[in-house]
């Protein structure tokens, strides 16, 4: 689980059915917390509700602070994702060669001869060893072997678990929006076809996997840590809607991938609890495409709506009629004149001059493929893109824009963490560039996921060790005084704490906290 024993503080097993927040490390001292004043406590942080636009959704029933815990639960059914790197299907670690073994029955790599005989692998490998089906699983690559194991183990629960079946099969597939897809094609002969002919699963008919593929396809999380992704179900958390300006974020815990759901900013009693199901740094017209084709909806929300995204201008470029020496980092900016229709016109807001949307899209597209051939790990890739279209040149890409962003936030974690390019190594220029990069996201992030976000705890985690080591090398080389280098120092373990404050419920946060250590006993020299 995410938190300690509400009684004695050690480490905890269940959690209360009641609150969903409140963790014990016992029947017992759940029991004895009940008696001692937990009964008046223990109240739903929220309702479910029902409405013709968000469906099912959750409500607070309370005032939620910021870095509150809403929510937390165990996944319904987790298991590798569809096209997978290889991994263990018994315990989902990585696998990899010369230290995993073969299963003996259906040929999938597992960690150990252990995780055979697991309740996650054990009816799975079974139906494939009796359908004489064995797999070719190749290490250093993507496998689609692995594309009907969670289908699969969803089907399987219906006479195994039909209590949890009966939450899988009740969640929302959009099946009848997305059954003449080219996706739906290919669900159709890799999971339907697979499972119904190749491992004789007779007892479930065409409509129905194709039903439990949609369930996954509309409402599963990415799962895992940085070694590996897994997909999961989680029943009450896929009721929670989708804001592109979210207030809350998620995360997982421990072997059993327990959801952790938190606020990131204040909730007043009443108001919808939101997640975003797409990336901040993405323009309007891609996050609303993307929601489109993967949820089946069209998103309205408050930053949707707005031509400027709230004032971001994430989505807008900027007009190259206007361009001058003055104005080259902010506007004017061409922006849609109607951004809830993909084919609107786009218009400069100083002299009018108007694109068609498509003409938008396509440019948007182009550069996307273009994002996606460059080496995300290789500073120089990234920069030359900087050059050609962005900040650095007289590109159409503002700095604010979606694709500089994404690649400014590329570059943030590579200055002063990758080889080549460690702060030792970094030169005073490409340090000053990360500063700088690291203010101009924040600003975004600030206005578009502000708060106890996942990504602005990154952020001001990278901000303060930047400034840290520039401090420090102006101090060295005379450019500062030690008084101007303690107050960076200082104002950098101010940063450094509320990163640590912000992703606290993050696993793996024990690098952060050595670094604090460190920090303070710097400040004390």
């Amino acid at each position: 689980m995410t938190g300690p024993c509400g009684v004695c503080n050690q480490p905890s097993r269940y959690v209360c059915g009641g609150c969903k927040t409140t963790n014990y490390c016992s029947k017992e001292h759940q029991k004895l917390h009940w008696k001692s004043g937990h009964k008046e406590q223990c109240k739903p942080i929220f309702r479910i509700e029902v409405n013709d636009v968000l469906g099912r959704h959750l409500v607070a029933t309370r005032d939620i602070k910021a870095g509150e815990l809403i929510l937390q639960e165990p996944p319904l059914i987790v298991g590798p994702k569809a096209v997978s790197l290889p991994v263990c299907l018994g315990c989902h670690s990585v696998c990899q060669p010369g230290s995993s073994v073969e299963c003996d029955g259906c040929g999938f790599p597992l960690c150990s001869v252990k995780c055979q005989l697991s309740d996650h692998h054990f009816d799975e490998c079974r139906l494939m060893t009796e359908g004489k089906y064995k797999v070719k699983i190749e290490f250093g690559e993507k496998n689609a072997g692995y594309f009907p194991i969670v289908p699969l183990r969803c089907l399987l629960a219906k006479e195994k678990n039909p209590e949890k079946y009966k939450k899988i099969i009740n969640l929302q597939s959009h099946l009848e929006e997305k059954l003449q897809s080219p996706l739906f094609a290919l669900y159709r002969k890799n999971i339907a076809h697979f499972l119904m002919e190749k491992l004789g699963l007779k007892q479930f008919d065409e409509t129905e996997i194709l039903t439990v593929a949609g369930i996954l396809d509309t409402n599963a999380f990415e799962v895992g840590s940085k070694d590996v992704k897994l997909r999961g179900l989680y029943n009450t958390a896929s009721m929670i809607a989708h804001n592109c300006r979210p207030n809350t974020k998620h995360t997982f815990h421990g072997n059993d991938f327990v959801m952790a759901v938190t606020a990131i900013s204040d909730i007043p009693a009443g108001g919808v609890i939101f997640a975003t199901y797409t990336q901040t740094f993405w323009g309007t017209l891609e996050r609303r495409n993307h929601l489109k084709m993967a949820k089946c909806f069209d998103c309205t929300c408050e930053r949707c709506s707005d031509p400027s995204e709230l004032g971001t201008y994430v989505g807008a470029i900027r007009c190259v009629n206007c361009m001058t020496p003055d104005n080259f980092r902010n506007g004017p900016y061409i922006m849609s004149t109607d951004p809830l229709k993909k084919d609107a016109m786009w218009q400069c807001e100083n002299c009018g001059h108007g694109l068609p949307g498509k003409q938008i899209f396509s440019g948007n597209e182009t550069l996307k493929e273009e994002i996606s051939r460059i080496d995300k790990k290789n500073a120089e890739s990234l920069e030359a893109f900087m050059e050609k279209y962005g900040t650095y040149g007289a590109g159409v890409l503002h700095p604010r824009n979606t694709h500089a962003v994404q690649i400014k936030h590329a570059l943030v974690q590579i200055y002063g963490n990758k080889p080549g390019y460690l702060y030792s190594e970094l030169s005073d220029e490409l340090l000053e560039r990360k500063i700088d990069y690291c203010h101009e996201l924040l600003e975004i992030v600030d206005v578009l996921e502000p708060g106890f976000s996942k990504i602005r705890g990154q952020l001001l985690n990278e901000l303060q060790s930047a400034m840290v080591m520039q401090a420090k090398r102006q101090f060295n080389q005379g450019k500062i005084t030690k008084d101007a280098a303690q107050k960076i120092l200082t104002d950098s373990l101010a940063i450094l704490s509320e990163a640590i404050e912000i992703l606290k419920v993050e696993p793996d946060m024990e690098d952060l906290q050595e670094r604090l250590l460190t920090l303070s006993k710097e400040l004390d020299k």
